[in-house]
This record gives structure tokens, C-alpha cells and sequence, in this order.
């Protein structure tokens, strides 16, 4: 029997709230983020999820192209592609982000 997915990580939330300051880009953020945690990966969901979010910066349509691309066919490239961002200290999207009080 399949385990049943484990809830969003707080630093995920908030990085979505940090990042999408529209309500409706949130919640459509949310519903993309739910439908990665239910999904079958080769990868943890969590992680493909903080790099999902990392490559989007903030734009909901990237993060709609990276599912409908159904992870660019191997969620492990688009861990690959956010390890090629510029300054970006995530290590594979393991750790939980570090969200900056404003």
C-alpha cells in the first residue's frame, strides 16, 4: 500500500508566499505543489518541489510549463537545472530554504 504524502514543508509555504504576492498565484502555486507531492517520482517530492519554485522566482506560468513539460521528462533535470542557477546555495533542493523575515 502506498504511503499517503506527507504535508507541504513550512519553508516551502512561505517561500510561496514570499515569492507569489497574488493570492490566486498562490493558491494555483499550492494546487502545483500538491499535485507534485501526489505524483510518482524518481526523485523526493519535496526536493523537485524547492527546485521547481527556485527556477520559477516567482512566476506561476514557469512553474505551470515545468509540470505540463511532465518535469522536462525526468524530474532529475530540473534538480540539475536549478543546481545551474547562478548563486544558488541549495544543495540539490534537500535543505529547507531559509526564509528572511521582512
Amino acid at each position: 500500500m502506498k504511503e499517503a504524502p506527507k504535508e507541504i514543508p513550512e519553508d516551502i509555504i512561505l517561500r510561496l508566499k514570499q515569492d507569489l504576492v497574488n493570492k490566486e498565484d498562490f493558491k494555483e502555486s499550492l494546487r502545483i505543489i500538491n499535485y507534485v507531492r501526489q505524483d510518482v517520482l524518481n526523485v523526493d517530492w519535496a526536493q523537485l518541489s524547492r527546485a521547481i519554485i527556485l527556477i520559477a522566482d516567482g512566476d506561476i506560468n514557469v512553474m505551470k510549463k515545468i509540470i505540463e513539460s511532465n518535469y522536462y521528462g525526468d524530474p532529475r533535470d530540473v534538480i540539475m537545472e536549478m543546481m545551474s542557477i547562478p548563486r544558488n546555495t541549495s544543495d540539490h533542493g534537500i535543505t529547507p530554504f531559509k526564509i528572511k523575515n521582512n
